[in-house]
Protein backbone atom coordinates (compact mmCIF):
# COMPACT_ATOMS: atom_id res chain seq x y z
CA UNK A 1 0.00 0.00 0.00
CA UNK A 2 2.80 2.46 0.61
CA UNK A 3 4.31 1.62 -2.38
CA UNK A 4 1.17 2.76 -3.91
CA UNK A 5 0.55 6.26 -2.37
CA UNK A 6 3.97 6.83 -3.34
CA UNK A 7 3.72 5.95 -6.75
CA UNK A 8 0.65 7.61 -7.08
CA UNK A 9 2.00 10.50 -5.57
CA UNK A 10 4.72 10.84 -7.74
CA UNK A 11 2.30 10.62 -10.72
CA UNK A 12 -0.08 13.28 -9.62
CA UNK A 13 3.24 15.40 -8.81
CA UNK A 14 4.88 14.60 -11.93
CA UNK A 15 1.99 15.80 -14.34
CA UNK A 16 0.81 18.79 -12.24
CA UNK A 17 3.89 20.14 -12.15
CA UNK A 18 5.16 19.30 -15.33
CA UNK A 19 1.88 20.66 -16.92
CA UNK A 20 2.23 23.86 -14.91
CA UNK A 21 2.17 27.06 -16.26
CA UNK A 22 5.15 28.39 -14.15
CA UNK A 23 7.07 25.24 -15.04
CA UNK A 24 6.47 24.24 -18.28
CA UNK A 25 6.97 27.36 -20.79
CA UNK A 26 10.54 27.12 -19.31
CA UNK A 27 11.14 22.85 -19.46
CA UNK A 28 9.85 23.59 -23.31
CA UNK A 29 12.25 26.54 -24.34
CA UNK A 30 15.09 24.56 -22.68
CA UNK A 31 14.34 21.20 -23.98
CA UNK A 32 12.32 21.69 -27.39
CA UNK A 33 8.36 21.32 -27.46
CA UNK A 34 9.31 17.33 -28.94
CA UNK A 35 11.86 16.46 -26.51
CA UNK A 36 9.58 17.69 -23.28
CA UNK A 37 6.49 15.85 -24.63
CA UNK A 38 8.82 12.79 -25.28
CA UNK A 39 10.18 13.33 -21.10
CA UNK A 40 6.89 14.48 -19.81
CA UNK A 41 5.15 10.69 -21.96
CA UNK A 42 7.91 8.54 -20.36
CA UNK A 43 7.99 9.83 -16.51
CA UNK A 44 3.98 9.33 -17.06
CA UNK A 45 4.54 5.62 -18.33
CA UNK A 46 6.75 4.87 -15.87
CA UNK A 47 5.07 6.46 -12.82
CA UNK A 48 1.54 4.72 -14.09
CA UNK A 49 3.13 1.36 -14.43
CA UNK A 50 4.70 1.68 -10.92
CA UNK A 51 0.97 2.53 -9.57
CA UNK A 52 -0.21 -0.76 -11.57
CA UNK A 53 2.55 -2.76 -10.41
CA UNK A 54 1.41 -1.41 -6.67
CA UNK A 55 -1.93 -2.06 -7.51
CA UNK A 56 -1.81 -5.24 -8.03
CA UNK A 57 -0.51 -6.44 -4.74
CA UNK A 58 -1.79 -3.74 -2.17
CA UNK A 59 -4.08 -5.40 0.38
CA UNK A 60 -7.54 -5.56 -0.54
CA UNK A 61 -8.39 -3.74 2.51
CA UNK A 62 -12.60 -2.69 2.60
CA UNK A 63 -13.41 1.26 2.69
CA UNK A 64 -16.72 0.86 3.23
CA UNK A 65 -18.91 -1.60 3.55
CA UNK A 66 -19.74 -3.66 -0.03
CA UNK A 67 -22.76 -3.10 -1.59
CA UNK A 68 -23.99 -4.86 -4.58
CA UNK A 69 -25.85 -1.59 -5.75
CA UNK A 70 -22.75 0.04 -6.15
CA UNK A 71 -21.23 -2.18 -8.61
CA UNK A 72 -24.40 -0.59 -10.98
CA UNK A 73 -22.57 2.66 -11.23
CA UNK A 74 -19.40 1.60 -12.85
CA UNK A 75 -21.99 -0.50 -15.29
CA UNK A 76 -24.48 2.78 -15.75
CA UNK A 77 -21.42 4.53 -16.00
CA UNK A 78 -19.02 2.87 -18.33
CA UNK A 79 -21.36 3.35 -21.57
CA UNK A 80 -20.98 7.21 -21.61
CA UNK A 81 -17.26 6.67 -20.45
CA UNK A 82 -16.45 4.49 -24.04
CA UNK A 83 -18.14 6.46 -26.31
CA UNK A 84 -16.75 9.57 -24.89
CA UNK A 85 -13.40 8.33 -25.28
CA UNK A 86 -13.91 6.60 -28.50
CA UNK A 87 -15.72 9.75 -30.12
CA UNK A 88 -13.00 12.19 -28.58
CA UNK A 89 -9.62 10.56 -30.07
CA UNK A 90 -11.03 9.52 -33.67
CA UNK A 91 -12.00 13.57 -34.81
CA UNK A 92 -10.90 16.56 -34.33
CA UNK A 93 -10.21 17.52 -30.74
CA UNK A 94 -8.17 20.99 -30.32
CA UNK A 95 -7.98 20.01 -26.40
CA UNK A 96 -5.54 16.86 -27.48
CA UNK A 97 -2.34 17.11 -27.37
CA UNK A 98 -1.13 19.05 -30.73
CA UNK A 99 -4.55 19.70 -31.34
CA UNK A 100 -6.10 22.27 -33.76
CA UNK A 101 -8.89 24.47 -33.60
CA UNK A 102 -11.39 24.67 -36.14
CA UNK A 103 -10.22 27.46 -38.79
CA UNK A 104 -12.21 30.70 -38.31
CA UNK A 105 -15.56 30.38 -39.95
CA UNK A 106 -16.16 26.87 -39.16
CA UNK A 107 -18.13 25.24 -36.27
CA UNK A 108 -15.76 25.57 -33.17
CA UNK A 109 -17.05 22.60 -32.40
CA UNK A 110 -18.33 19.56 -33.40
CA UNK A 111 -19.59 15.70 -32.44
CA UNK A 112 -18.79 15.17 -28.59
CA UNK A 113 -17.07 18.64 -28.34
CA UNK A 114 -20.91 19.42 -28.44
CA UNK A 115 -21.57 17.89 -25.11
CA UNK A 116 -17.82 18.61 -24.06
CA UNK A 117 -15.15 20.20 -24.56
CA UNK A 118 -13.09 17.36 -23.00
CA UNK A 119 -14.40 14.17 -24.46
CA UNK A 120 -11.65 12.14 -23.78
CA UNK A 121 -10.53 13.49 -19.89
CA UNK A 122 -14.20 13.13 -19.20
CA UNK A 123 -14.28 9.80 -20.45
CA UNK A 124 -11.48 8.81 -18.00
CA UNK A 125 -12.74 10.87 -15.18
CA UNK A 126 -16.34 8.74 -14.81
CA UNK A 127 -13.84 5.13 -15.71
CA UNK A 128 -12.34 6.52 -12.32
CA UNK A 129 -15.17 7.87 -10.75
CA UNK A 130 -17.48 4.47 -11.27
CA UNK A 131 -14.54 2.11 -10.29
CA UNK A 132 -14.01 4.17 -6.84
CA UNK A 133 -17.62 3.19 -5.97
CA UNK A 134 -17.55 -0.20 -7.61
CA UNK A 135 -14.33 -1.41 -5.77
CA UNK A 136 -15.11 0.17 -2.48
CA UNK A 137 -11.45 0.03 -1.26
CA UNK A 138 -8.31 1.33 -0.07
CA UNK A 139 -6.50 0.52 -2.98
CA UNK A 140 -9.41 1.51 -5.22
CA UNK A 141 -9.46 4.75 -3.95
CA UNK A 142 -5.83 5.78 -4.23
CA UNK A 143 -5.80 4.30 -7.97
CA UNK A 144 -8.57 5.04 -9.53
CA UNK A 145 -9.66 8.13 -7.33
CA UNK A 146 -6.13 9.87 -8.78
CA UNK A 147 -7.23 9.06 -12.53
CA UNK A 148 -10.19 10.28 -11.89
CA UNK A 149 -9.03 13.58 -10.31
CA UNK A 150 -5.97 13.78 -12.60
CA UNK A 151 -8.67 13.84 -15.65
CA UNK A 152 -11.26 15.72 -14.49
CA UNK A 153 -8.76 18.31 -12.74
CA UNK A 154 -6.69 18.60 -15.31
CA UNK A 155 -9.91 20.20 -17.93
CA UNK A 156 -9.08 23.16 -16.03
CA UNK A 157 -5.55 23.16 -16.95
CA UNK A 158 -5.96 22.63 -20.37
CA UNK A 159 -8.45 25.53 -20.76
CA UNK A 160 -5.60 27.79 -19.34
CA UNK A 161 -2.95 26.42 -21.50
CA UNK A 162 -5.07 26.64 -24.54
CA UNK A 163 -6.73 29.78 -23.49
CA UNK A 164 -2.91 31.73 -23.28
CA UNK A 165 -1.84 30.14 -26.73
CA UNK A 166 -4.39 30.89 -28.73
CA UNK A 167 -6.74 33.37 -26.98
CA UNK A 168 -8.99 34.39 -29.74
CA UNK A 169 -9.63 30.19 -31.17
CA UNK A 170 -10.16 29.44 -27.92
CA UNK A 171 -12.70 32.15 -27.38
CA UNK A 172 -14.68 30.43 -29.89
CA UNK A 173 -14.51 26.88 -28.53
CA UNK A 174 -15.27 27.99 -24.85
CA UNK A 175 -18.58 30.42 -26.15
CA UNK A 176 -19.94 27.26 -27.92
CA UNK A 177 -19.10 24.68 -25.75
CA UNK A 178 -18.67 23.59 -21.95
CA UNK A 179 -16.58 21.44 -19.71
CA UNK A 180 -19.32 19.88 -17.77
CA UNK A 181 -21.17 17.72 -20.23
CA UNK A 182 -23.86 18.44 -21.63
CA UNK A 183 -23.91 21.85 -20.02
CA UNK A 184 -23.98 23.62 -23.06
CA UNK A 185 -26.69 22.05 -24.49
CA UNK A 186 -29.00 22.78 -20.98
CA UNK A 187 -27.62 26.22 -21.71
CA UNK A 188 -29.46 26.06 -25.80
CA UNK A 189 -25.83 27.11 -27.01
CA UNK A 190 -25.65 23.20 -28.41
CA UNK A 191 -28.56 20.53 -29.79
CA UNK A 192 -28.10 17.08 -29.12
CA UNK A 193 -29.21 15.84 -31.87
CA UNK A 194 -26.49 17.61 -33.77
CA UNK A 195 -24.31 15.86 -31.47
CA UNK A 196 -25.30 12.53 -32.18
CA UNK A 197 -25.80 12.76 -35.37
CA UNK A 198 -22.08 14.22 -36.23
CA UNK A 199 -20.72 11.63 -33.59
CA UNK A 200 -22.55 9.03 -36.10
CA UNK A 201 -23.55 5.35 -36.11
CA UNK A 202 -20.00 3.89 -36.22
CA UNK A 203 -18.71 6.11 -33.05
CA UNK A 204 -21.40 4.93 -31.12
CA UNK A 205 -21.09 1.27 -32.36
CA UNK A 206 -17.40 1.72 -31.58
CA UNK A 207 -17.94 2.84 -27.87
CA UNK A 208 -20.59 0.14 -26.66
CA UNK A 209 -18.11 -2.54 -28.63
CA UNK A 210 -15.37 -1.13 -26.35
CA UNK A 211 -17.76 -1.51 -23.00
CA UNK A 212 -18.87 -5.17 -24.27
CA UNK A 213 -15.32 -5.98 -24.77
CA UNK A 214 -13.98 -4.57 -21.23
CA UNK A 215 -16.63 -6.35 -19.77
CA UNK A 216 -15.88 -9.96 -21.10
CA UNK A 217 -12.38 -9.34 -20.50
CA UNK A 218 -12.35 -7.92 -16.99
CA UNK A 219 -12.22 -11.42 -15.45
CA UNK A 220 -8.81 -10.93 -17.19
CA UNK A 221 -7.93 -7.21 -16.59
CA UNK A 222 -9.04 -6.93 -12.97
CA UNK A 223 -9.38 -10.52 -11.85
CA UNK A 224 -13.31 -10.86 -10.93
CA UNK A 225 -16.34 -11.05 -13.74
CA UNK A 226 -18.43 -7.71 -13.66
CA UNK A 227 -21.55 -9.31 -12.27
Amino acid sequence: MLALVVATAIFLALHFGLSSMALRPRLVASLGEDRFRLVYSLAAGVTLVAMIWAFARAPIAPMWEPVHGMRWVAIVLMPFACILLVAGVSQRNPTMVAGRFAPEGAAPATGALRITRHPVMWGIGLWGVAHVASAGTVRGFVFFGALAALALLGTERIDIKRAAGEPAAYGRLAAATSNLPFRAIVDRRQSLGTALAEIGAARLAGGIALYVALMVAHPWIAGRAVF
